[in-house]
């Protein structure tokens, strides 16, 4: 198998609105599909950061509310299983047992009938190319993010919110790629802080904090995405009409 390709990190993308993001403004309650770095804080320290996030801030601003304002959140159970952190799996755990909206959906391929099965295995072939995760040894790399889309392209579900540049390109470039995922929708992370603060379910200094942790960090990313205002303003305008 060849290696997973050297991807770059997605730039901020101002230029048009997300439809998928312009129909979640509408319509919260889809379902979607969340990859592990939904659960996981980042950590950039090997990039000079001064610090990780815990587990606990990432939680407390970004999953917890998240979840709130995006109900219908749903994770693959190859996923569940990247969570080998005691405290994110165990919190993922909690929203799936929990009893209580919103609860957490776990996508479970033994849930599939004979036929989705089948067409599982298909989708599988067509996507682990273009990662490192071969279906014939079911390796761990990238598996989760492979497993997540097959299932979600059988079942027709439509949205998956994930950080990693790679996943992203799975779906944005799926045409070039020949991965069969036309039909899914990307959600960026960039756009889950930015509906937190402009609903008010994240404050100010904490949106810019992790927006600016993620996007603008480094010299490249200054160089190549909008300043926090700048964010803010360009969102502003594309999403007008229905935020």
């Amino acid at each position: 198998m060849s290696p997973r390709p050297e991807v770059v990190k997605m730039q901020i993308d101002l230029s048009q609105p997300n439809p998928a993001f312009s129909s979640l403004l509408t319509t919260p309650t889809e379902l979607i599909a969340v990859d592990a770095n939904f659960f996981l804080p980042p950590d950039r320290t090997n990039l000079k950061a001064r610090t990780a996030y815990s587990f606990e801030q990432f939680r407390d601003i970004w999953i917890a509310p998240l979840h709130q304002l995006l109900p219908n959140l749903a994770i693959h159970e190859a996923v569940l299983a990247e969570l080998v952190d005691e405290r994110p799996h165990q919190f993922a755990q909690a929203l799936i047992e929990s009893g209580i909206p919103p609860q957490l959906k776990l996508l479970r391929d033994s849930d599939l009938n004979p036929i989705e099965q089948a067409m599982r295995q298909t989708m599988e072939l067509q996507i682990a190319p273009f990662t490192n995760f071969d279906p014939s040894r079911n390796n761990k790399d990238d598996r989760g993010e492979v497993k997540t889309l097959a299932h979600m392209a059988v079942k027709g579900y439509t949205f998956f919110v994930t950080n990693d540049a790679n996943a992203l390109r799975l779906i944005e470039r799926a045409d070039q790629l020949g991965t069969s995922l036309d039909a899914l929708k990307t959600l960026h992370f960039y756009e889950g802080i930015y509906l937190l603060f402009r609903n008010g379910a994240m404050q100010l200094a904490d949106a810019k904090n992790l927006y600016r942790y993620l996007y603008y960090m480094t010299k490249r990313e200054r160089d190549g995405n909008p300043a926090w205002g700048d964010f803010c303003g360009g969102m502003d305008k594309l999403y007008a009409s229905i935020s």
